[in-house]
């Protein structure tokens, strides 16, 4: 009996034990966002570089999930949305990072933060006739325009939660002499497979680019 009664404390000593951590798991807050740009104003179909910063700014610890600014970078899920100054979103441009396994193994300090830069191609995605492989696509017009992100924070044995950061204001300049002849070649749904990781390889339009127009702003991404 004595047994017995042993056992059934030591089971119940695990169960409180693992609702402790269960419940302290639930109390993690979550790392803040920041996005900005070096710079806000770009051409039609020039590829936009944007500085990721997931920082700690809860002033406690926080499991760290990457465990690198490398693997921030390789292995997050990102979003970018783009919308009008009325809301309306032109753009939701999301990229898969590697299928990692993830385990973490240390905290992120107060203050502390990992970074990283991303690039991608904005271009008006909202429509529903772009699955013509053969029409050009249509990259997002003249205008000023607001641009957000988003990254899976996903710790272990929880629901991976997306996490938003802040808006900064993007502007869309009509191009002028060499760079409105290379938006021509970014309009090629090959090179927007290209961006968004659908298609290995460089497509054949990008070479062109830059081959042809060296000079472009559009080039100036591709060769960094």
């Amino acid at each position: 009996m004595k047994q017995l009664t042993i056992g059934i404390k030591f089971i119940s000593a695990l169960l409180t034990l693992s609702c402790c951590k269960f419940a302290e798991a639930e109390t993690f807050g979550l790392p803040t966002l920041l996005i900005t740009l070096s710079n806000r104003q770009h051409i039609p179909g020039e590829p936009i570089i944007a500085n990721l910063k997931i920082s700690n700014e809860s002033g406690k610890p926080l499991p760290q999930v990457f465990g690198s600014n490398e693997d921030f970078a390789d292995t997050a899920d990102f979003a970018f949305i783009v919308t009008t100054s009325d809301g309306a979103v032109v753009f939701d441009g999301r990229r898969q990072g590697a299928d990692v396994i993830r385990t973490v193994l240390r905290t992120i300090k107060p203050g502390e933060f990992l970074q990283c830069e991303q690039m991608f191609l904005p271009w008006c995605n909202q429509r529903k006739d772009i699955m013509d492989q053969n029409m050009p696509i249509r990259l997002l017009p003249a205008g000023l325009y607001e641009l957000t992100s988003k990254v899976l924070w996903s710790v272990p044995q929880k629901e991976g939660v997306l996490i938003t950061s802040n808006i900064v204001e993007l502007q869309i300049k009509d191009p002028t002499g060499i760079d409105a002849e290379a938006v021509k070649l970014m309009q090629s749904p090959e090179v927007v497979g290209f961006f968004e990781g659908t298609r290995g390889g460089k497509p054949k339009a990008i070479t062109t680019l830059l081959a042809k127009y060296p000079g472009s702003t559009s080039t100036v991404p591709l060769t960094l």
